[in-house]
């Protein structure tokens, strides 16, 4: 019986181990995460009266550092506006091309959000699609953020 027992724990146990690194960084974007849902507006590198980046621009670049490629297609996924085109706008950043497919699938998203991409003029009741079908067709429009090598 003991034998038994030590045999159905061992696959359990390289389960968890082969898991891990996902299981870190999921809690790693958590917190991201919540704070990108919130957004109600997306924002460019230079946005305001002050020409400031805005935090749509700013989580952008950290998702780009600390996020992999399936983080990215489950952001896709999100009930959240400002999550699903993160998601979208990462994929584009990552490889343009080699995600066409499913970003082009999002030019459908009707629901609506506010664009800023620059300046001080913020366009409401923006269709979710349209932002992302502009993100693909210029991947800088938001500003100039270094393209970071996410880890795969």
């Amino acid at each position: 019986m003991i034998h038994r027992e030590k045999f159905y724990r061992t696959p359990i146990v390289l389960i968890l181990l082969l898991a891990a690194p996902f299981i870190g960084l999921s809690n790693e974007l958590s917190e991201m995460l919540t704070e990108l849902n919130q957004i109600d507006t997306i924002s460019g590198s230079a946005t305001g009266f002050a020409g400031t980046p805005g935090r749509f621009y700013l989580l952008s670049n950290q998702f780009m550092e600390k996020g992999q490629t399936h983080d990215f297609i489950d952001m896709t996924k999100s009930p959240h506006p400002a999550t699903r085109i993160m998601g979208a706008y990462c994929l584009i950043k990552q490889d343009k091309h080699k995600h066409a497919e499913l970003v082009g699938l999002m030019f459908q998203d009707q629901e609506h959000i506010c664009w800023n991409p620059g300046g001080c003029m913020v366009s409401c009741e923006v269709e979710v699609g349209k932002i992302i079908r502009n993100l693909f067709e210029d991947p800088n429009c938001l500003g100039s953020l270094p393209l970071v090598n996410s880890r795969e």
